[in-house]
């Protein structure tokens, strides 16, 4: 399995090798070098632009990595562990695991990064500085690969290959070094003096976790980056499905249910269209800014814009290939059902996946919304396997959204974000 992810991504280039580089720093033990390093061979003039990319990928992946761990693992530690020796380890993790994580980033290949990453989660090692360690890590890592490749061409895969060990431990040696030298020379110094330069203040808060800039940047890059997954992972799966049943759905939809549908669902679909969307968003945004709840708003809008990338990607990998010819081009109308599908879930779920009392009700009818939007596109001419990606895309969407909303919602973020409870 892990060798047809590899040889999908790889079909795709640079954009395969960023979604490689996120995933493996989550969750996909594959090392980001099969692909990596023969892009940057391919074009070695952009090797040290690529490198930039890598490190921007692989961060997103790693922060994707933590809040799994701090989602998910983190309460299953506490349930596990007696209080006492989880306060010990998360102080000691706090001491020292930013240089672990540091380490872990720079060390070659078959270094399991994704463990260190979901750790840091799971004993809540502090936000900025993961983000920093996993960023300088692996960044080192990947300039250092991508400005051997620069002076060496493919003559740099060998050494790569061969001196990868050695090269580590010198650039660690070094590291280690300039440590002790700002940790006995630097760092006094500094304490010593009584007034800080901005530049400074705004150092000391980003480490010390009071700003929020890294933690926001760390969550629209695991946002970007699940989208891209979701294109080039999901859509594969739906294509060997597609490929057998999707042409036979829309067959059977077309021979038993669209010469039931009359003009009202031929009327019912235009009506469904950019105008009523527009007015219904519009309407929606009024309530909460009444209301003073800007996040719901703030997500709605991501939410939309991330499932209709998402959506773009599955019709540029899959359904332009899949979908039956003769028909009325799906992209402009599937875009307004995936705004549709995705407006209607996150109004029916507030944000959150619940199924209790009026959100029950609510969701049953955002059901039965989605599914009398489905019948008069059908009617409308359109290909009902169409509205099920978009509703499919939008759903897979909202998922990544979640994740991030349980993060937000776990006890130091609640105090930094009271409007989500």
């Amino acid at each position: 399995m892990l060798a047809h992810i590899l040889e999908m991504l790889e079909a795709y280039g640079l954009w395969g090798m960023l979604i490689l580089c996120f995933a493996e720093a989550a969750f996909l033990p594959v090392p980001p070098e099969l692909l990596y390093v023969p892009v940057c061979v391919t074009h070695p003039g952009k090797a040290l632009f690529y490198a930039l990319l890598a490190t921007l990928a692989t961060t997103g992946g790693a922060f994707f990595g933590y809040v799994l761990g701090k989602v998910f693992g983190h309460p299953l530690l506490h349930r596990l562990v007696s209080p006492k020796r989880v306060e010990k380890i998360e102080g000691l993790f706090q001491r020292y695991g930013v240089w672990v994580v540091f380490m872990a980033g720079v060390a070659p290949p078959p270094t399991p990064f994704k463990i260190f990453t979901i750790s840091s989660g799971i004993f809540a090692l502090n936000p900025p500085r993961f983000l920093l360690a996993a960023l300088s890590g692996r960044g080192l890592r990947y300039f250092l690969e991508a400005f051997l490749i620069w002076r060496g061409g493919r003559e740099a895969l060998n050494v790569l290959k061969s001196k990868s060990l050695w090269i580590t431990l010198l650039v660690v040696l070094v590291l280690v070094v300039v440590f002790l030298v700002y940790q006995n020379y630097i760092k006094p110094k500094m304490a010593e003096k009584t007034g800080e330069g901005r530049l400074l203040h705004w150092w000391r808060r980003v480490i010390s976790g009071e700003g929020r800039a890294l933690k926001i940047l760390g969550e629209w890059m695991i946002a970007l980056g699940s989208a891209g997954f979701l294109v080039f992972f999901l859509a594969n799966v739906f294509s060997e499905f597609g490929s057998v049943h999707l042409q036979q759905i829309d067959h059977w939809a077309g021979q038993w249910i669209r010469p039931y549908l009359g003009r009202f669902w031929s009327g019912l679909s235009q009506m469904l269209g950019p105008v009523l969307f527009t007015i219904s968003i519009l309407a929606a945004c009024l309530v909460w800014w009444k209301g003073k709840r800007t996040d719901r708003i703030a997500f709605l809008f991501f939410n939309m814009i991330g499932s209709t990338i998402v959506l773009t990607g599955f019709y540029r990998v899959m359904i332009e290939s899949q979908r039956l010819s003769g028909g009325p081009n799906p992209m402009p109308m599937a875009i307004v059902n995936i705004l549709w599908a995705s407006f209607i879930l996150w109004l029916v779920t507030g944000g959150r996946p619940s199924l209790r009392g009026r959100q029950l009700i609510g969701t049953g009818l955002g059901l039965v919304f989605l599914t009398l939007l489905a019948l008069s596109r059908l009617a409308a001419g359109y290909l009902l396997s169409d509205v099920l990606i978009s509703y499919a895309a939008a759903g897979l969407w909202l998922v990544v959204l979640w994740i991030i909303f349980l993060y937000r919602g776990t006890p130091e973020h609640t105090s930094e974000h009271p409007s989500i409870k």
